[in-house]
């Protein structure tokens, strides 16, 4: 049986995990010009925005739950209450890990609140114009633990 052999720009397409993995290897060894930097800048970019886009993910998936929770009070259930704590807890965890994603966090707070006012309205079917324009919560506020807005 004959098996091809890669070099590291070929590893990347063909097996990631094995690319990763012999990049660790050549870093660990000092062969710091054997290693596929290119790529590797690539990925780091990739793992940088993911973790964006999971923090801006879960703060609209909380400020929605919070938006149903003060404008829906007679649809108010645990399966809410479980969504909003299930969120915060993960985005504490987030901010707790890192300072930059809490701080685009802040940066982002108003975009965010948009988008989350918008999918509101879809799913409830309360008009738009209903939820105020700028959020009635601030960032501190969605992150304390017993915030239930009234």
């Amino acid at each position: 049986m004959v098996t091809k052999t890669f070099t590291l720009k070929e590893l990347y397409t063909e097996d990631e995990s094995i690319w990763i993995f012999e990049n660790v290897k050549l870093i660990r060894e000092g062969k710091i010009d054997e290693v596929d930097w290119a790529n590797i800048a690539e990925e780091l970019e990739l793992i940088g925005k993911s973790q964006f886009r999971e923090v801006y993910s879960r703060m609209k998936e909380l400020i929605f739950h919070l938006l149903k929770w003060k404008y829906q009070k007679d649809f108010r259930s645990n399966s809410w209450k479980y969504s909003i704590r299930n969120q915060r807890g993960d985005l504490q965890e987030i901010f707790n890990d890192s300072k930059n994603l809490k701080n685009y966090a802040f940066q982002n707070f108003e975009r965010v609140y948009s988008d989350a006012r918008k999918l509101t309205s879809d799913e409830t079917g309360l008009e738009r114009n209903i939820f105020p324009i700028s959020s009635p919560f601030t960032l501190e506020e969605i992150m304390k633990e017993e915030f239930f807005p009234e």
